[in-house]
């Protein structure tokens, strides 16, 4: 009776549609392997791992200099009387650090210099933060006097190696990468849209952009434009904070892509555009403010 049951499934007909179905399954199985799907989000996590590492491992972040022995000077281009901004480290946007003999001599003698009690500050200012044995001493120097901010008095200096001093500490951080953003982002993108074009992929039903793409999208440009509008307007900004916040976004963006493109080398690509649009954001928030 079963070898009777056996001939009859033997003599059913053959279903090539199905046989089809499953050959197209096993292959995509194998096509996203275990391996395949968390290379992108293990790279990920690694380079911003790093990152962070570079950050808080950095020489030039002493959040803390009052232990330090080192004689240095910060400066904040661009002061404004009555507001100080600048910041003893290098992990605020807008600050420099200058380590001069002459400009760490001349303050190292500020004191000498005649006080005034008709002082006043000129249209060009420049905040400086002077790190001397482990204390802070802080000072705004115009073309016309010099304002001791923590002992609220004003010094006159009318000689030449105070002009030079002064021309020495005034000088803008700006660089040409902060122009240059857009045009890296112009150029990345410019790339991609050749990329989808000469492999014949339509980027719109690759990429699907519901609500939540334009959503992490407009959260992520908020971080952008409003860490550099406060940092430019306001006062610096500690650059680790807007990166980190930057960083969490572009995670929903990375999650989002896993999540709504179904082919690899889409996933790839737009995975590689995002690690490249953090490194520039950091780049910039590092250099160019």
């Amino acid at each position: 009776m079963i070898d009777r049951e056996f001939k009859k499934l033997k003599d059913l007909p053959e279903n090539h549609a199905a046989k089809e179905r499953i050959k197209h399954t096993i292959k995509n199985e194998q096509t996203t392997s275990p391996f395949a799907r968390w290379k992108l989000p293990s790279l990920f996590v690694a380079i911003c791992s790093i990152a962070l590492f570079l950050i808080f491992t950095s020489p030039n972040m002493p959040l803390s200099t009052a232990s330090s022995s080192e004689k240095v000077i910060y400066t904040y281009f661009g002061g404004e009387e009555g507001t100080f901004k600048a910041r003893a480290s290098l992990l605020y946007t807008n600050t420099q650090k200058v380590q001069s003999e002459r400009e760490i001599a001349y303050l190292e003698n500020i004191e000498a210099l005649e006080v005034v009690e008709d002082g006043k500050l000129g249209a060009h200012i420049v905040d400086v933060v002077f790190v001397r044995d482990g204390e802070r001493h802080r000072y705004q120097l115009s073309e016309n006097d010099i304002y001791d901010v923590d002992r609220n008095i004003y010094y006159r200096d009318k000689s030449d190696v105070y002009g030079d001093v002064f021309d020495t500490l005034y000088k803008s951080k700006g660089t040409s990468f902060t122009i240059l953003l857009p045009l890296i982002m112009i150029i990345i993108n410019t790339y991609s849209m050749n990329y989808y074009k000469r492999l014949g992929i339509n980027e719109k039903e690759a990429l699907p952009k519901t609500v939540s793409f334009y959503l992490i999208l407009v959260a992520m440009l908020i971080v952008l434009i409003g860490s550099m509008l406060y940092a430019i307007y306001i006062r610096p900004i500690f650059i680790p904070l807007p990166i980190i916040l930057f960083l969490v976004a572009a995670g929903f963006m990375w999650r989002y892509f896993t999540h709504h493109i179904s082919d690899f080398r889409v996933l790839k690509l737009e995975c590689i555009k995002l690690i490249a649009t953090i490194i520039v954001v950091s780049l910039l928030f590092f250099i160019g403010l």
